[in-house]
Formats: structure tokens, C-alpha cells, sequence
């Protein structure tokens, strides 16, 4: 049942990235949706508020490891923006509002949901967890290389401190950032943080599934 539940969440967000464009809603309700149907699985499941990535006493633990892994990326990030003045003009809402929901509804999905379920599926397999998880989170970003690269390493990463030290708001603040980093030290480059057959229109090359 939770392989099951993982390949059909998987099979949803691919369906919604490559084919959803003329139906798909904003961002925000998307990350409301995505919530959502990690909630009724934890629900499901019966997974405790700590199981799940809000444990007081790890938040302290997991926001340390979190920027000690970020910051050394996100700085440098920040210097090229500056340097190229990439900045502006820029949303500002958006980064300091929106996407940290959006950051926090995709770790959610990573760590509380999926992470969760693999635990059941690859038990006595648990070393390679962060990187199965890694590996899907990455291919939900198909085909920007970029994003891919990035995906696979903060997917990795990330899954590998939320095991030690379960806390989402951390680990979501920390994808805000750099997010948010990479998005203001590409500004120049088209489809730097889009996905799916966006990314192929922003580029000027037409990306297909098949």
C-alpha cells in the first residue's frame, strides 16, 4: 500500500506537470492539493506529529544542519546576483511569501509522505533511502538540468538530516532560500526554474515526454 500510494502521488505530479497546462491551477493551490493528500496519507497511516516533521525539540538540530549545507550554496548564489544586478526587477511577495509555501509543500511531500512511506517499502534498506528518495524528487524536475542537479542533492541531503532530525520548517526555509538564490543569479537565463514542456517553451526547444 505505500509503494502504491508513493507511484500514484508520483504519477499525479508528473501527469499535472506535462500535461496539466491547460487545466492546472496556481502554484498555491497546487501546494494546498499536494498537502492535502500527504495529511489524509499520514492520517492513514496513523503517523504521530513528530513522525511526520514537527518535533519541537528537533527544529533547533535540524535548522543548523540545514544551513550548513545551504548557505555555502545560497551565498555565492546571492554574490553572482549582486554582481550582475539579476535582482531586478523582482517579486518580492513572492519570494518572502510564496514560495517558502511552496518550499514547505514540496518538503512535506519529500519528507513527511514519501520518505514516511519508503521507510515501510525499503525496511532494512534504509541507507538507500536518501537516495531513492533524491532520485524521484529529481525526476519531478525533468528535463532542466539545473533543477534536476539541484533536486537530487538537496533530495539526498535533506532526507538525510529530516532521518536524524525531523522538523519540516527548517529543511522548507532552507529551499526558500535557495530557491530563491537561484532564481535571482539566473534571472537571465530562460526556463531556469521551470520544469516539464515549460522549460522546452522557455528555452526555445520543444520538450516532449515521448
Amino acid at each position: 500500500m505505500s509503494a502504491a500510494e508513493v507511484a500514484a502521488f508520483y504519477a499525479v505530479a508528473m501527469a499535472t506537470i506535462w500535461f496539466g497546462d491547460r487545466i492546472r491551477p496556481t502554484i498555491l493551490i497546487v501546494a494546498l492539493l499536494i498537502v492535502a493528500i500527504c495529511v489524509g496519507s499520514n492520517f492513514l497511516h496513523g503517523d504521530s506529529a513528530a513522525r511526520i516533521g514537527f518535533a519541537p525539540s528537533q527544529f533547533i538540530p535540524c535548522l543548523t544542519w540545514a544551513m550548513l549545507i545551504v548557505l555555502p550554496v545560497a551565498v555565492p548564489l546571492a554574490f553572482v546576483a549582486l554582481k550582475h544586478r539579476f535582482y531586478w526587477p523582482w517579486d518580492l511577495a513572492w519570494s518572502l511569501a510564496g514560495y517558502p509555501v511552496w518550499g514547505f509543500a514540496q518538503e512535506y511531500a519529500l519528507l513527511g509522505f514519501v520518505n514516511n512511506r519508503l521507510e515501510e517499502v525499503m525496511a532494512g534498506h534504509e541507507s538507500l533511502l536518501p537516495w531513492v528518495n533524491g532520485f524521484l524528487f529529481a525526476m519531478a524536475h525533468l528535463p532542466n538540468p539545473v533543477l534536476m542537479i539541484v533536486t537530487f542533492g538537496a533530495g539526498v541531503a535533506f532526507t538525510s538530516i529530516f532521518r536524524r532530525h525531523r522538523h519540516l520548517v527548517p529543511l522548507a526555509l532552507a529551499h526558500a532560500i535557495v530557491g530563491v538564490a537561484i532564481a535571482l543569479a539566473f534571472a537571465n537565463v530562460n526556463g531556469v526554474m521551470s520544469v516539464g514542456p515549460g522549460y522546452g517553451t522557455r528555452v526555445g526547444t520543444p520538450v516532449f515526454l515521448f
